[in-house]
């Protein structure tokens, strides 16, 4: 069904009225209570009722609904000349060019969680599937009686509890397809079947889930109210600066057990919003879900300018001026931009690509919106990329010895290898290694290829140099015999390579004299320790002695006045006693 509208002045301050249409009454209102609905209500009731509607406008208003008509699926505007006179043929015009394009979608409302569709369109027989897989299947210029395919894949992140049923139609169309989605989470690798009746009878494949390292943050797009735009810059290593280009998904690949990433989501709001929505945003394959109200302070003012102000989730953000992108001024319902700002709403800064080196699009590339367009040659975020292959090419011409990939100019080598051309490895020979035994058997006839030195050495070109002037690039190996010598191994093209030797030292073997020499000398250190202490004894005992024979002769007292003398006699008197000339009693 198609609906005509002109844009024929009428009040604006009556009720908007029904839109009466050939199929019936289509109420924009509904159980609204304001008089006139939103573009996204308008859009949401004509792609319920299958109405496209066709604006035919005059050129004064043309651009106008130019942008509405972006925001209304399936519709077309076409310009009205000044009396009406091909209105006829603008709406034949218009119904073509919506007829040729089919679009196939399926209602969001009805999308169990953690359920998530792509589609990928095959518009011609001849041709190959294409397009990349977004939330809708599209083909344009399709011909009357012309047959297009869609591939539909469902993939689930989670278990149903129970089956649902979720519905297809193609704008334009009044039949639907109902499908009904069942998941089967007890199965195995070895239940893959092509055409498997669990899968709608068969017209579908049975396949084994795996884990996979690709992390995606994404929002609810049908939450998202119009005039809002959301976009994302991943930061999938700690070392690296962020990384992709904005879009409606952030996404890091190859991530590892217990990595953290990071993701920069910016909103972009072209209008003022009437009240606060609420967006939900979520990680793929994970349950938890991080919810943000969205406001829109179109009161403000560049001196309203506040950092982690309480506006923003209680000084969580900034707040920042809302006019023309805080980047010009608003003259005459035009953003005038300054410095290097460009856009209807100088939302692009043609200054703040990212730089390499402290140099914007590191010198390669010019910057436009945000985003460098590098010369030719040139990759990267920054043009910090060269397509050159210089610095990959190894000695015999090839590409990191066949051991890597080059990658702006540099060698990104395989598991295992290493170097700047990748021709080093943990298990590997070194170049000395490898050129040992045929610079010994080539020089001296001896070693490991003695034998057959012309067969296995056929690729060595052989110089013998008696006083060389050696230096680090010198190999130092030693012969059969123990008998070191210094060869210098040159890579040729063609494989070839050319060995300067210097001959062993002639002379005794000094080892056994230095060994000894070494533990002769350690003993006589130990010996002396040992004589140096006994004679440090020796000495403090000796002037100990000496001391106190000194302090001994200086004892020289006499008994008799030594108040702690005491005789060794001792004189008894025995009271009986009595001498011969006395008188017997």
């Amino acid at each position: 069904m198609s609906l005509h509208a002109s844009d024929k002045p009428k009040s604006l301050h009556s009720p908007a009225p029904p839109l009466l249409l050939a199929g019936g009454t289509l109420d924009l209102l509904g159980t609204l209570h304001s008089d006139y609905p939103s573009v996204g209500q308008v859009a949401q009731a004509l792609s319920a009722a299958n109405i496209q509607p066709i604006f035919a406008v005059t050129s004064a208003t043309l651009p106008v609904y130019r942008e509405l008509s972006k925001l209304i699926p399936k519709s077309a505007v076409g310009e009205l000349s000044e009396d009406s006179s091909n209105v006829v043929q603008l709406i034949m015009d218009a119904y073509n060019s919506l007829s040729s394009t089919v679009t196939l979608e399926h209602e969001h409302s009805l999308l169990p969680p953690g359920v998530h569709i792509s589609y990928e369109s095959q518009c011609r027989d001849s041709e190959k599937r294409q397009g990349e897989a977004g939330d809708r299947g599209q083909c344009n210029d399709v011909r009357t009686n012309q047959m297009v395919n869609f591939l539909v894949t469902f993939q689930a992140t989670r278990c149903l509890p129970e089956p649902h049923l979720l519905r297809f139609r193609a704008r334009g169309f009044s039949e639907e397809l109902t499908v009904e989605l069942h998941t089967l989470c007890g199965c195995n690798c070895s239940d893959a079947q092509l055409q498997a009746p669990h899968c709608s009878d068969g017209q579908g494949h049975l396949q084994c889930g795996s884990l996979s390292s690709t992390v995606t943050l994404e929002h609810e797009h049908s939450l998202l109210p119009p005039g809002v735009h959301i976009s994302y810059e991943s930061q999938c290593r700690d070392s690296e600066k962020r990384q992709g280009e904005a879009g409606d998904r952030g996404q890091c690949n190859d991530v590892r057990t217990n990595q953290m990433v990071n993701f920069l989501v910016t909103f972009q709001a072209t209008r003022c919003l009437p009240e606060p929505h609420l967006l939900r945003f979520r990680a793929r394959g994970f349950s938890e879900e991080l919810t943000v109200e969205l406001h829109t302070l179109c009161g403000c003012n560049c001196s309203d300018a506040q950092l982690q102000a309480p506006h923003c989730s209680d000084g969580q953000g900034h707040l920042q001026c809302g006019v023309c992108s805080g980047r010009g001024q608003c003259q005459c319902g035009r953003c005038t931009c300054s410095g290097q700002s460009s856009g209807r709403l100088c939302e692009c800064d043609d200054a703040s690509c990212e730089r390499h080196e402290g140099i914007l699009c590191g010198g390669f590339g010019r910057c436009q919106c945000g985003v460098c367009h590098c010369h030719a040659n040139r990759t990267g975020r920054a043009c910090e990329c060269s397509g050159d292959t210089d610095n990959c090419v190894g000695p015999d011409g090839g590409l990191c010895n066949g051991h890597g990939h080059c990658k702006c100019n540099r060698c990104q080598c395989d598991d295992g290898y290493y170097g700047a051309l990748c021709d080093q490895c943990s298990g590997c020979k070194t170049p000395c290694e490898t050129h040992r035994d045929c610079a010994e058997c080539k020089a001296f006839g001896t070693g490991p290829l003695a034998t057959n030195c012309s067969t296995a050495c056929a690729h060595a070109n052989m110089t013998l140099v008696l006083t060389p002037t050696l230096d680090d690039s010198w190999c130092k190996e030693r012969t059969q015999d123990n008998q070191l010598f210094f060869f210098l191994a040159e890579d040729e093209a063609g494989g070839r390579v050319v060995l300067t030797v210097s001959p062993p030292e002639k002379g005794a073997d000094h080892t056994q004299i230095i060994v000894l020499g070494c533990v002769g000398g350690i003993v006589a250190v130990g010996l002396g320790l040992v004589l140096a202490y006994r004679l440090s004894v020796e000495i403090y005992d000796r002037r100990e002695f000496h001391r106190f024979e000194k302090e001994r002769q200086h004892l020289n007292w006499k008994q008799d006045h030594n108040p702690l003398y005491q005789s060794a006699i001792t004189t008894t008197v025995n009271p009986r006693f009595q001498e011969a000339d006395s008188p017997l009693l």
